[in-house]
């Protein structure tokens, strides 16, 4: 723990925006469903259900069609995901509504318009931080996100940081 953390409870309200609950779904997706892992293995089984690797390497013109199929099944992958993402931001926005809490020395408390929860902050496992978004994970795939808007000043913003960097066990 840091001593020279901040001692005054750090007030937050706001509801998030459309970008940042995309930039949240994202950061809590598993690996093996991040574009980086999901788009090579759909296109290595569009090559090995069409051609085969060892056509493939004999006549790559061959497992075209394959590709640009595999093509096509990540592009309706990304616009099935755009589209439910914004579907499921609305669906979050209207049931919880404004976020409101408080986080203090003794942990964090959420509070929306339909629950209410508070966190010390040995129950909370992990933190990620970018320069507008901090999630602080209370579940290896949940977490409560703080976006920058949900503070009223860039003081009060990098005190948050502060705090939750010096409570959340490495």
């Amino acid at each position: 723990m840091n001593d020279s953390a901040p001692t005054s409870p750090i007030s937050f309200s706001g509801s998030i925006s459309e970008r940042d609950f995309c930039r949240v779904q994202a950061l809590l997706l598993p690996v093996w469903a991040r574009w980086y892992v999901f788009a090579p293995c759909v296109l290595f089984v569009f090559v090995n259900i069409g051609v085969g690797w060892s056509a493939l390497f004999s006549n790559p013109r061959s497992a075209v069609s394959d590709l640009l199929f595999g093509a096509v099944v990540l592009l309706a992958s990304a616009v099935i995901t755009k589209f439910g993402r914004r579907r499921n931001w609305r669906n979050t926005v209207a049931l919880s509504g404004s976020i409101n809490g408080l986080a203090t020395q003794n942990g964090i408390e959420w509070n929306s318009s339909n629950s209410s929860t508070k966190f010390e902050w040995a129950k909370l496992i992990k933190s990620h931080h970018e320069n507008h978004l901090a999630l602080v994970f209370y579940t290896p795939r949940c977490a409560f996100y703080f976006p920058r808007d949900f503070f009223n000043s860039e003081h009060d913003w990098e005190k948050f940081n502060s705090l939750v960097l010096a409570r959340i066990a490495k």
